[in-house]
């Protein structure tokens, strides 16, 4: 109170920027880090056999992290409900492209998934990037050769955030070029 009284708006502007870089932090560690050293310690134990699949197996991973995580979060009382109200949402925007009049019973008849959903948007990245990472392993094996993280962990983290770069971008393109919003 006393914080919010003395800094005002300030307050609040600094208090978001650090939720902003917690957030960040957060996704950075539990989408990248988790899925690449849990495959790291998995291809040890396996003799660096898996070595040609680790798009593939990191990829599964990051969609079971975001699946438990959905689960988890849709289960405390106010994400539920705004879960339904972005349901409805969906219906909402469903019945006025179709054309129809906004009226409870039209709109109930809507479908509640739609497809420039940012939760569809997000299963969309993580399929591209699966498939995306594991083609361009088998073109370029060297980008899935075992590294020694201590020598080259900064040959890593570019390789990877060259993958994550070129996914999200050619992805979005694609995304925002089939699902424009009718004139």
């Amino acid at each position: 109170k006393w914080l919010t009284d003395k800094l005002g708006d300030k307050f609040m502007n600094i208090i978001m920027g650090i939720a902003t870089v917690l957030g960040f932090a957060l996704a950075f560690v539990i989408f990248f880090y988790l899925p690449v050293l849990a495959f790291s310690k998995l291809n040890s134990a396996c003799s660096n056999a898996l070595t040609p699949w680790q798009g593939t197996i990191e990829g599964v991973m990051k969609i079971l992290i975001f699946v438990i995580y959905i689960a988890i979060v849709s289960q405390m009382k106010d994400i539920k409900r705004t879960f339904m109200y972005h349901g409805a949402e969906h219906k909402s925007i469903a019945c006025y492209e179709a054309g129809k009049e906004l009226t409870v019973d039209n709109v109930r008849n809507c479908c509640r998934f739609h497809p420039r959903c940012g939760t569809s948007f997000i299963f969309v990245m993580l399929i591209f990037s699966i498939i995306f990472s594991t083609i361009l392993s088998k073109i370029f094996p060297a980008i899935s050769t075992p590294i020694d993280r201590k020598k080259d962990s900064s040959r890593q983290i570019g390789k990877s955030l060259y993958l994550i770069l070129s996914n999200a971008v050619k992805a979005y393109s694609n995304f925002i070029e089939k699902e424009r919003l009718p004139e």
